[in-house]
């Protein structure tokens, strides 16, 4: 369905097996969030252009993804969130606590 999304996106993938998918997703510039998950080999997304960030979790909701940690950042972008994803019993999105560094 979204395949032309694919130039969007740059993912490291592990095979979890069908009944638990998690996946990451971040903005591309975002050098500090999910670094462990990436490194162990989970699904981290790369969103390039943050606008899309509701298409890109429609992508995932749809190859059955059930459990999504989204960055702070992006979660101000998505405008389904809320309205759409918040209701919806089968998948569960959490919102990451962005990292801050106190001076």
């Amino acid at each position: 369905m979204l395949l032309f999304f694919i130039d969007l996106i740059e993912t490291v993938t592990l095979d979890m097996g069908d009944n638990m998918k998690i996946s990451c997703v971040k903005a591309k510039e975002d050098k500090k969030s999910f670094r462990i998950a990436q490194s162990i080999g989970m699904d981290v997304y790369l969103v390039e252009q943050m606008e899309k960030v509701d298409e890109v979790l429609d992508d995932l909701i749809q190859k059955n993804y059930h459990t999504i940690f989204l960055s702070n950042e992006l979660a101000g972008f998505s405008q389904k969130l809320m309205k759409d994803y918040y209701r919806d019993k089968k998948i569960n999105i959490i919102i990451a606590k962005s990292k801050r560094i106190e001076k």
